[in-house]
C-alpha cells in the first residue's frame, strides 16, 4: 500500500512539475525499498532524491538523500561508499548546525566500522551521542531506534556496562512507537518488520527483558 501510494505520489509530482516533491517522494520510496532489504532500487531512489536537491541549492534536502545512499551502500556492504556519504551528509547537517539530524549520519558512521570490522575506536563518537539523545530530544530524526541499536552494539563490542541500559531504552522506544500504530497485528508487524528493530527486539528477549 505504501508503494503505491509514493508512486502515484512520484507520478502526481512530475505531472506537476513539482520537482522538489519529486525528490521527496524519491526519498520515501527509497526508504521504503531499504525497508524491503531492496537495496538497489534504494541506492537509485536515493541518488535521484540527491541529485534534484543538489540542483536546487537545498541542502537539507541533499544531506537526508545523502543518508539514504549511505544506508543503500551500507546495505549492499559496500562500506567505503557507504562511508563517504555518510561523512558527506554529516558534513552538509553540521553546516546547517542541525544537531541533532546529524545523530543519524554521525551512527552510520559507526555502523560501518562496526559491521566492515574496521577496529576503529569509536567510544567518544557514541558517547556524545548518547549525551544529545539523553534529553530525550528525538526531534528531526527519522528512525531514532536505530541509532540507539547502533550505540548499544558498539557498547557491546567494547564490553562497555552502559550497553544494558540503552537496549532499554531502545526497546522502550520501539515499544511506544509501535502502540502509536492500530491494531494488534499491525503493531506487531511494525516492529518486527524492519531489521533493527527486529534485532533489538530479539536481544531485548534473549537477555532476558520482557515484552
Amino acid at each position: 500500500t505504501a508503494q503505491s501510494k509514493y508512486h502515484r505520489s512520484l507520478a502526481i509530482q512530475q505531472e506537476l512539475g513539482g520537482i522538489q516533491g519529486v525528490g521527496l517522494s524519491s526519498v520515501n520510496l527509497r526508504l521504503l525499498a531499504h525497508k524491503s532489504g531492496d537495496f538497489e532500487r534504494a541506492l537509485a531512489f536515493g541518488q535521484d532524491a540527491e541529485r534534484i536537491a543538489s540542483d536546487l541549492g537545498d541542502r537539507d534536502s541533499q544531506a537526508f538523500a545523502m543518508l539514504c545512499i549511505g544506508h543503500a551502500y551500507g546495505g549492499r556492504q559496500e562500506w567505503d561508499k557507504a562511508e563517504r556519504a555518510y561523512q558527506r551528509s554529516l558534513a552538509l547537517r553540521q553546516e546547517l548546525g542541525q544537531a541533532n539530524q546529524a545523530l543519524e549520519p554521525h551512527a552510520g558512521l559507526i555502523d560501518v566500522s562496526l559491521s566492515a570490522g574496521w577496529g576503529d575506536d569509536r567510544s567518544d563518537d557514541v558517547h556524545a551521542i548518547l549525551e544529545t539523545l539523553d534529553g530525550n530530544n528525538l526531534l528531526g530524526i527519522v528512525d531514532p531506534v536505530r541509532i540507539y541499536w547502533v550505540c548499544y552494539r558498539s557498547l557491546r563490542a567494547s564490553q562497555d556496562p552502559r550497553a544494558s541500559e540503552i537496549l532499554e531504552r531502545a526497546y522502550q522506544l520501539l515499544r511506544q512507537r509501535a502502540e502509536l500504530i492500530a491494531g494488534g497485528l499491525q503493531r506487531h508487524r511494525s516492529v518486527d518488520n524492519w531489521p533493527a528493530r527486529r534485532m533489538i527486539t530479539k536481544e531485548y528477549l534473549h537477555r532476558g527483558g520482557r515484552s
